[in-house]
């Protein structure tokens, strides 16, 4: 009886990092959907598209842009999913400092590893616009991701 009450725990800590990850994602998705459509910088599954299918058709540019936020939302989803779980079971001092520090290694291994194997370069040094600007944006948005984490792991914390 022991052993079935933690296993409905950890699924229900599973599926609350799960919540919590993809309202992360939605809400720094959205942040830049404003971006682009009130300041008119591109979005970064945008370029991605841009880039990689220059010579492709309009309907194969959709499809990989619609994929590209098929997999931002999925990924960010699971590492919300990750974080809350993670954060649980190491039993870290609870505090918007781990939120923080894990909001901001995404960031860097996002701008590090991921944008160079995408052909921007390191910290989107080949983004369009003047990278600096682009990059602070990222990471304010990984922090707002973060900081949805955070909320959703204060709710969390009182059940615990």
């Amino acid at each position: 009886m022991g052993r079935e009450s933690k296993e409905i725990s950890k699924k229900r800590l599973i599926l609350w990092g799960i919540l919590a990850g993809f309202i992360g994602t939605f809400i720094m998705t959205s942040v830049m959907y404003v971006g682009r459509f009130k300041l008119g910088t591109p979005l970064i599954p945008e370029l991605i598209s841009q880039k990689l299918l220059a010579g492709a058709s309009p309907e194969a540019k959709y499809t990989a842009y619609f994929g590209a936020m098929a997999i931002h939302l999925v990924t960010g989803t699971l590492f919300g999913a990750l974080f809350i779980y993670f954060l649980k079971t190491a039993k870290i001092k609870y505090s918007i400092k781990p939120v923080l520090l894990y909001s901001i290694f995404l960031w860097f291994i996002f701008s590090t590893v991921v944008l160079p194997l995408l052909g921007f370069g390191f910290f989107g040094k080949y983004l369009a616009g003047i990278p600096a600007i682009g990059e602070a944006a990222l990471l304010i948005f990984y922090l707002l991701y973060g900081l949805t984490l955070y909320l959703f792991s204060l709710r969390l914390n009182d059940d615990w």
